[in-house]
């Protein structure tokens, strides 16, 4: 670097701690810092930046919808950064006028950390392996900082490697082909135990080495194993930054509320990226799921004791039989209320009623557990070297005798079946408490700290009515609630056409001539992109009939379909120029396809949620059918399609066409105009040829080939 440039990056410097106020010092990395590195400086980014640090000043909670290509994870990021560094008098020159005292001044004392929980894998990736090293280098070759930043993903304990387990599976394998790979695991640090790291090894082996749910301090590799190691290291102050997703950090939150020991460690700032998720995690960590597999495998684990006295192997086995039979009963009748007339085929969770046959069967199996904890707890001294195991058993047997004791008292409780793989066998009662909402006041929004709720779907044109009612986020007081909505940078007017099709039969997957229709313009639609096209479902079985039929009609691109919990159609798709993807479930959010290969987003149907007993409970909270679609059906409706519509352009120099094929989108219909203002504001079309001449005038002569 010449001696005219130093001298210029000085005095860059220098105007940047030209005022000691945050926003200014904020402002002043987006206009100098940033650029020095390729970044472009964007208004609404700045703007989100300071907006956020105003929050964590004042201890707000701040909804911040930044719709895609604003930067909002850099905002979040360096609000927080320098909020931390100015709070923990890290930047104690910023008045000064000289950039030397700054440098002279900035001090290491270990405070509380930042959380920043996500919904997703690949954004827990993205932050730990991009976003956080490069902020991070940059700021202390600027002299921000003094030190790099150190960041932490935290993950439930069955991703980490268990010493004692994977001593046991070496000893047990050692003339497998996994010996050698296993016996290199024990030669890692304490920071190389995830085993998301190593994709070499099946589910199955990582099950048989992970750490379980038997782990305890009575295990003799308890305070010397790696991932204890691993939890007193990210629970001491070294991190600034804990990465979590939105499970941990409600795991985190509820043993708080219940005077547990905390997950994470103390913090002074929560960031919920991907925030559009956070309800739906509040579903899964509030639920009380008593699964009959769960029942069947603990009695199944006692039934294999070898007790010494004979009486008590008797009693024992009289007990599992009668537990046996009553946990059978309990899900036989369950299934069996059932209102056959509620089952879709895409329904996940099954309304049922727990009758008069049911209740006793649920206080049958309780009366069953406590005797079996009675025989369980007199015996764990006579058999010492079965300790362990029977501590688990006993845990594990008292987690089961108090959600059932939760089903006792169903008018506090919403509940339901899930049956995994439509298998009967594989039945699981479900429930979250009616007052989710005020459980989540309690628990999470009252807290004295300040939560940036961040997504690029959190409103309805800018409302947040919806989502402050759904979380509970409705009861704080207005003066602590912040609001704020940064639209995208793209210019969709120029490079984005939206198709609508309202003359389709109205949709309905059991509707030969409705799937027929929808098959023949989905075929005209990749035709007219020349593939590039992801065609979007809300229902595997109307996608496995589309793509049965589009097969016949497209020989010419590649078709590709998406089956539940697949993740390789997406790499073929990305890899295969020119293809159709026949997608649901995931590739609604989170997915990331930039460029030319995705030209053509079709939309089937409006994704209106499937009905299900948490719907039919929330409808009864509404003075009408009609209140409850304007207020809460509509607004969901809206927020997943504007989460699926999003996949289409990913950066201002991609070009595409929206297309939504339902029947309900006509102009003078109760949807059009609600659906139309939230989505990208661009050009809208009912003609298959002007879609043909956008792709025409937009893409290189490359794309067709």
């Amino acid at each position: 670097m010449d001696i005219e440039k130093r001298k210029l990056l000085l005095k860059r410097k220098q105007t940047i701690f030209a005022e000691d106020k945050g926003e200014t010092l904020i402002k002043n990395i987006f206009k100098h810092v940033l650029p020095e590195y390729g970044y472009s400086i964007r208004k609404n980014q700045i703007d989100l930046a300071a907006s956020i640090y105003h929050s964590i000043k004042k201890s707000n909670i701040a909804l911040c919808e930044a719709e895609v290509g604003t930067g909002k994870t850099f905002a979040y990021l360096l609000a927080a950064i320098i909020f931390k560094l100015i709070k923990e008098k890290k930047i104690e020159g910023i008045g000064k006028s000289k950039f030397e005292g700054v440098q002279e001044k900035l001090k290491r004392k270990p405070k509380k950390p930042i959380i920043i929980s996500t919904s997703s894998i690949a954004l827990q990736k993205a932050l730990i392996e991009d976003y956080i090293p490069e902020l991070s280098k940059l700021l202390k070759e600027w002299g921000i900082l003094q030190a790099h930043l150190l960041a932490v993903v935290r993950k439930g304990k069955g991703h980490y490697i268990c010493d004692q387990r994977l001593e046991d599976c070496i000893r047990s394998i050692k003339d497998k082909p996994e010996y050698k790979k296993l016996k290199k695991l024990v030669e890692l640090s304490y920071k190389q135990i995830d085993l998301d790291d190593y994709d070499d090894f099946t589910p199955y082996v990582k099950s048989r080495i992970n750490v379980n749910d038997k782990c305890s301090n009575k295990c003799r590799k308890y305070y010397s194993c790696r991932y204890n190691r691993f939890l007193n290291k990210a629970m001491s102050p070294t991190y600034d930054i804990q990465i979590c997703n939105h499970n941990y950090l409600l795991a985190d939150i509820k043993r708080r509320s219940q005077n547990k020991s905390p997950l994470i460690p103390d913090y002074f700032l929560i960031v919920i990226d991907e925030a559009h998720k956070i309800m739906d995690t509040a579903r899964q960590m509030y639920n009380t799921p008593l699964s009959k597999t769960y029942i069947l495998k603990i009695l199944n684990i006692i039934g294999k004791l070898n007790f010494k006295r004979k009486k008590t192997k008797k009693s024992v086995k009289r007990y599992i039989k009668l537990l046996i039979h009553n946990t059978n009963r309990l899900y036989t009748e369950l299934f069996n209320n059932i209102p056959r007339d509620t089952i879709f085929e895409d329904t996940e969770k099954f309304k049922t009623s727990i009758n008069k046959k049911a209740w006793v069967s649920i206080k049958s199996i309780i009366f069953g557990i406590d005797s079996l904890i009675d025989i369980i707890e007199n015996n764990i001294y006579i058999m010492p070297n079965k300790k362990n195991l029977l501590y688990y058993i006993l845990r594990s047997l008292k987690d089961i005798k108090g959600r059932c004791n939760i089903y006792l008292k169903e008018d506090n409780i919403i509940y339901w079946l899930e049956i995994a793989n439509k298998d009967k066998n594989k039945i699981t009662l479900c429930s979250i408490p009616k007052d989710l909402q005020k459980r989540l006041f309690n628990d999470l929004w009252i807290k004295p700290v300040p939560i940036i709720l961040t997504s690029g779907t959190l409103s309805e044109s800018g409302s947040f009515s919806h989502l402050k009612k759904k979380t509970g986020i409705e009861n704080v007081r207005r003066a602590r609630l912040d609001e704020v909505t940064k639209g995208s940078p793209f210019n969709y007017q120029k490079n984005t056409l939206m198709y609508i099709n309202d003359k389709l039969p109205f949709p309905n997957n059991k509707d030969n001539k409705y799937i027929n229709e929808l098959s023949i313009e989905v075929g005209r639609l990749i035709k007219a992109a020349h593939g590039h096209t992801v065609v979007l479902f809300t229902s595997y079985r109307a996608m496995g009939l589309v793509f049965k039929n589009v097969s016949d009609i497209i020989k010419e691109y590649p078709l590709i379909k998406m089956g539940k919990g697949m993740t390789n159609p997406i790499d073929t798709f990305k890899n295969s120029k020119n293809g159709v993807l026949f997608a649901a479930g995931s590739f609604w959010e989170g997915i990331d396809v930039p460029g030319d290969i995705l030209s053509s987003l079709i939309v089937v149907k409006l994704p209106f949620a499937v009905p299900d007993p948490i719907s039919e409970y929330e409808q009864t909270l509404y003075k009408s059918l009609d209140e409850y679609k304007d207020k809460v059906i509509v607004p969901e409706m809206i927020i997943k399609l504007k989460q699926g519509v999003g996949r289409l352009i990913r950066s201002e120099a991609d070009t595409g066409v929206i297309s939504i094929l339902d029947s309900r989108m006509k102009k003078n219909g109760n949807y059009y105009n609600r659906v139309v203002k939230a989505l990208p504001n661009c050009k809208v079309t009912n003609s298959i040829s002007e879609v043909k001449r956008f792709i025409n005038n937009k893409k290189e002569e490359a794309y067709f080939k």
